[in-house]
């Protein structure tokens, strides 16, 4: 049998996978490689700057997911959540008493004519993302939906990381009355957490300043071993 031969893309893919908390013996079992293999690659692309990785700039993943809470008065809302994978950018907080999904899909429309369309969109099995709108928007807009494992949240460990802080820094702390206050109070959370934080893993930048491109190019971060 012929040696297999990789892509930088698909180099890339298999690191974030690792990086996003999908098992080791999964990325090798779905990519019919060996740890020497993997941890080459790990060990090849630690420390590389922007030049050397410009070929993979071209891989985009997101993530889709939900929050729910409730009003002063007790009725339940929901807060669809919209995270970059690669910027920890907050793309979108969509708040709605009922959230279908034709609204995934109405979201993804407008955060894909702002910020064009990633490659790949990882959701979980819940009936808003199996629905039929989000399978017809994926398939005509060549985007592929990446499944995560029923009751394996290290499988979307980015967005679980950014539900929590939306949930412990803001709305944890407020007393919504209405639906409007709740999405210009989450709006404004997500803005700040884009524009204002540093985040570790950027490099100190906030997931804005990551996300901005440099010479054309946006920035990615050093992968290590």
């Amino acid at each position: 049998m012929g040696k297999k031969h990789f892509t930088e893309e698909q180099t890339a893919f298999a690191l974030r996978q690792a990086e996003s908390g999908t098992s080791l013996a999964e990325i090798l079992r779905k990519l019919g490689i060996g740890e020497q293999t993997f941890y080459r690659w790990k060990k090849r692309f630690a420390g590389f700057g922007i030049a050397e990785l410009r070929p993979l700039r071209t891989l985009k993943e997101e993530t889709l997911d939900f929050v729910a809470d409730q009003l002063v008065g007790g009725q339940r809302f929901r807060m669809l959540t919209f995270v970059d994978n690669h910027s920890r950018e907050s793309l979108a907080i969509e708040v709605g008493q009922r959230l279908t999904g034709d609204d995934v899909g109405r979201v993804l429309e407008g955060v894909a004519s702002k910020c064009g369309k990633p490659q790949t969109i990882r959701v979980d099995t819940g009936p808003e993302f199996i629905s039929r709108s989000l399978e017809v928007w994926a398939y005509f807009n060549g985007v592929k939906l990446d499944f995560s494992r029923p009751e394996k949240p290290t499988d979307n460990a980015f967005i679980e990381s950014f539900n929590g802080r939306l949930r412990v820094e803001c709305l944890n702390q407020d007393w919504f009355l209405l639906l409007d206050e709740a999405r210009a109070v989450t709006e404004a959370w997500g803005d700040d957490h884009n524009r204002v934080r540093p985040h570790g893993a950027l490099g100190n930048r906030t997931p804005s300043e990551f996300a901005r491109p440099v010479d054309g190019h946006a920035h990615l971060p050093a992968l290590h071993g």
